[in-house]
């Protein structure tokens, strides 16, 4: 975790952990962490791509009446207390406050102010009056950062020459059942991170005014088992591709029932239920005989991503009442959503799961954004990428041009990845920009119908919300408590806590402890 200046116009990047972050009532909640208010209140965020405002959730606010505050407190990773704020100005509404007016078509009933925000970088960097929504609908399930194309946070460092350009960059980092199989990610801002990607790229266009600014068209998905033999499971139904929309702040990989149904033909198994855990809505099965292969999606440009069995079948870890993460050790979770109606209509979402696997960087000036197979490192070497600048950062506080940015020009913004285009015979038919809207979870009580608070205008056929995840009849996540063999997964397992040592020098291994 590092800042460094670069060239000229002293430029720079921010590069912050995603790891396992302790907060108030010390639960413990995987993200990014940022400071909110006077004095600082350390919360745990979520890069989110739909969105442009940073939302954080406040103090006993959408918290079921049967829930305990504290499991509410480790769901939404830190609750700001705005009341204990001495900075905090609240504003009337978003028509009079200083944020991004995209994300509000219509009044919310969200609450709009400014505070101080502060990023536990190396070299912190707070910025006053910065503006900050509170949370009041059910649209999201964390504390999130826009990372859309009017990005407040991008914006704003970029403006001030913090960031070098309104770019981003994420690594999810490997969220396994054992310490082989876990690692901290990071988000770069600013650039993006040479040592985590290798191979080619797949190079697209951002969509804007859709819902989803990031989508894909998949022509193959293949279950990989450990004997070498190899299963299609996206057959022909979908036509020439599947069209899947990008959204880090999604848990898990949803998919269209039928490649579902022919993915469990193979894999095996005794199905058990849908989880209502950290990955919510993924399928959990008996531990026994759990899906044992790789799966690899491979894009219409041909790059192929493979995500890992570590990082698809995983512990079916819950917050518990206490607010400490659980599991049963007598069950997997396998991190696919099957699209189930009333759902069946939905485009499929590629979350964090895919980015366990997938190294992301997305560039808001341009609106483009670039995929790679994710390369599983602690090391960094951040090319940072600007109008005027480009560098390579790596093994020291103070940038140097190096070989590796040698495939990146030094004087435009053509300094982003060299692009891979993507094959237009694989998409026939296809309309780029009709895509989805990707407004996340909770809500769909009885009528298993979804509120959207941010609605997009033609974001898909009447009456669907797509990539909303839905409870069974009846239901919502407060109902569900499942009586099963729980284990508590130790604090001194999670000792990622703020400002402690967990701090990433260029080359530390990283890696230790339980992190979900």
């Amino acid at each position: 975790m590092y800042a460094t200046s670069c060239g000229a116009d002293n430029s720079s990047f921010i590069s912050l952990p995603i790891r396992n972050i302790t907060l108030a009532s010390e639960v413990v909640k995987r993200g990014i962490a940022l400071l909110v208010g006077s004095p600082p209140q350390n919360l745990a965020f979520l890069i989110d791509a739909y969105d442009n405002n940073v939302f954080v959730y406040n103090v006993g606010d959408m918290c079921a009446s049967n829930t305990p505050p504290v499991q509410c407190e480790g769901d939404h990773g830190g609750e700001f207390d705005l009341g204990s704020s001495s900075t905090w100005l609240q504003a009337g509404n978003h028509s009079s406050w200083n944020g991004a007016q995209a994300d509000f078509a219509s009044d919310t009933g969200d609450i709009f102010g400014n505070d101080i925000l502060e990023l536990d970088n190396a070299t912190p960097t707070s910025l006053i009056n910065f503006p900050i929504v509170i949370e009041q609908s059910t649209d999201l399930t964390a504390n999130v950062i826009g990372g859309n194309v009017s990005s407040t946070l991008l914006g704003t460092l970029a403006a001030g020459k913090i960031i070098a350009s309104r770019s981003w960059s994420v690594f999810w980092g490997l969220t396994g059942a054992d310490s082989s199989s876990q690692m901290d990610g990071n988000l770069v801002l600013g650039g993006y991170d040479l040592a985590k990607t290798t191979g080619n790229n797949h190079t697209a266009a951002m969509s804007e005014g859709q819902g989803c600014t990031m989508f894909v068209y998949m022509t193959s998905i293949q279950m990989n088992f450990p004997n070498g033999t190899n299963f299609e499971i996206l057959g022909t139904s979908q036509g020439d591709a599947l069209r899947m929309c990008i959204q880090p702040s999604y848990p898990i990989i949803t998919i269209p029932s039928n490649i579902y149904d022919a993915f469990t033909s193979y894999s095996g198994g005794i199905y058990l239920n849908r989880s209502y855990g950290i990955n919510l809505w993924g399928q959990v099965f008996e531990a026994e005989d759990v899906y044992p292969g790789d799966l690899t999606f491979t894009l219409d440009s041909g790059l192929p991503i493979k995500i890992a069995n570590s990082q698809l079948v995983v512990p079916d870890v819950l917050i518990d009442a206490t607010g400490s993460p659980v599991f049963d050790n007598d069950t997997r979770e396998i991190l696919l959503n099957s699209l189930d109606p009333p759902n069946n209509n939905d485009i499929p979402l590629l979350g964090r799961t895919f980015l366990t696997s997938a190294y992301l960087y997305v560039n808001l000036d341009k609106k483009q954004f670039t995929l790679w197979q994710a390369n599983a490192t602690t090391d960094e070497t951040v090319v940072v990428v600007g109008p005027s600048v480009t560098c390579s950062a790596t093994n020291t506080l103070t940038a140097a041009s190096t070989s590796s940015a040698s495939a990146f020009a030094s004087t435009s913004m053509s300094s982003d990845p060299a692009i891979q285009k993507p094959s237009n015979g694989t998409i026939a038919g296809a309309t780029v920009g009709a895509i989805i809207g990707v407004a996340l979870l909770l809500a769909a009580v009885s009528t298993l119908q979804c509120r959207s608070r941010r609605k997009i205008s033609a974001a898909g056929p009447a009456g669907v919300e797509h990539g909303m995840v839905m409870y069974p009849q009846g239901e919502t996540r407060d109902d569900v408590n499942p009586e099963v063999a729980m284990h508590e997964l130790h604090e001194g397992n999670l000792n990622h806590e703020i400002g402690e040592g967990a701090v990433h020098e260029l080359g530390d291994s990283g890696g230790d402890g339980n992190r979900f």
